[in-house]
């Protein structure tokens, strides 16, 4: 009866850790997808600064040109 439930307690703790891992990937997936996510924003963010600041250069120059 003590060996029966030796066994029960490695078996759960052998589930336990394949499910801990199990988790641990999907956790380390969920956080590569996120970066990629971020990283990507961020490049789009930066994209629509610079183009806004070509647009101002642009306009800042044509006001000049108009002023004269």
């Amino acid at each position: 009866m003590q060996k029966q439930e030796e066994w029960e307690k490695e078996e759960l703790l052998g589930e336990n850790e394949k499910t801990s891992k199990k988790n641990k990937e999907k956790k380390n997936k969920k956080k590569k997808k996120n970066k990629k996510k971020n990283e990507d924003e961020k490049k789009m963010y930066e994209d629509y600064k610079n183009k806004k600041q070509m647009t101002n250069n642009h306009n800042t120059k044509n006001n000049e040109k108009n002023q004269k």
